[in-house]
């Protein structure tokens, strides 16, 4: 509301006084001993400093006005609402999940796999993932029975799959004790990984045993030394008389160590090629 309305409101509700009213009577014109005489004998003197000057009564609208306004302004002021005592609400921003990169978690878990610990190496794997060949042969002590040593390189990112990111792991290795008489490392062998959300949930790979020159050198001349002098072994150490695929049982872990042993000792003694 504006000071105008203010003031039309005021007006409207308590009109300034007419100040004309305060004109003094104007007395029919009387004879001049008359006047003289009223002059004498009704002469009132009036006290000048009780005489209130007529614009007091504009005064006293004008700050009817003003009260009124201020009234009516401070009402107003009221009506307003108060601000808020409680400080704003902030919500915040969720933050993604904090995830290690896929490279480190394929490297950590072919060092676990490399150092033959198969629980450090399974914390790395989805539920399908240990149930590899891979793993299979971690923890049935395949490893250790027929004393093979994984060296991995350093893993590298290759591609994407429908089921996550694919992760290369390329090693060396030895086997048979092959570093016990000076052959080896065997190159050329890889481990795939697929990582997805944390999580390896494939493994694959190829074990090159055949192209790097382990059969070759290795596996064809031990299986060889062992049917020639331990005979009644080949069924214990090896899942068939054509020497293919080797058995690792709680039973056959002995013998692959007693066997593997003393070949090392015929080859490096000269005893046999």
């Amino acid at each position: 509301m504006t000071l105008d309305q203010i003031d039309r409101m005021v007006r409207q509700a308590n009109p300034v006084p007419d100040l004309t009213a305060l004109e003094p009577f104007e007395a029919p014109v009387l004879p001049e001993h008359r006047r003289m005489q009223m002059q004498t004998d009704d002469r009132v003197i009036v006290d000048p400093s009780n005489q209130k000057p007529r614009r007091g009564l504009i005064g006293i609208a004008a700050a009817a006005v003003i009260a009124v306004g201020a009234l009516i302004l401070f009402q107003s002021q009221n009506d307003r609402p108060s601000p808020a005592t409680n400080p704003p609400t902030v919500t915040e921003v969720p933050q993604p999940p904090v995830t290690v990169p896929t490279l480190e978690i394929a490297s950590s878990f072919v060092e676990a796999y490399a150092a033959l610990d198969p629980d450090a190496a399974a914390s790395y794997l989805a539920g399908a993932a240990r149930a590899s060949e891979e793993m299979r042969l971690l923890t049935t002590g395949w490893h250790e029975a027929l004393f093979v040593k994984k060296t991995f390189k350093s893993c590298e990112l290759t591609d994407s799959s429908p089921t996550g990111i694919v992760v290369v792991c390329p090693y060396d290795f030895h086997a048979l004790r092959s570093d016990e008489i000076g052959k080896g490392p065997y190159t050329g062998s890889f481990m795939n990984l697929t990582v997805s959300d944390g999580k390896i949930v494939a493994i694959s790979g190829t074990f090159n045993y055949q192209e790097s020159g382990f059969s070759a050198q290795v596996w064809v001349p031990f299986s060889a030394w062992v049917t020639a002098n331990y005979p009644d072994d080949v069924l214990v150490l090896y899942n068939d008389t054509s020497r293919t695929l080797e058995r690792v049982t709680e039973d056959s872990k002995p013998v692959w160590e007693q066997r593997t042993k003393q070949w090392v000792e015929a080859v490096n003694s000269g005893a046999t090629p």
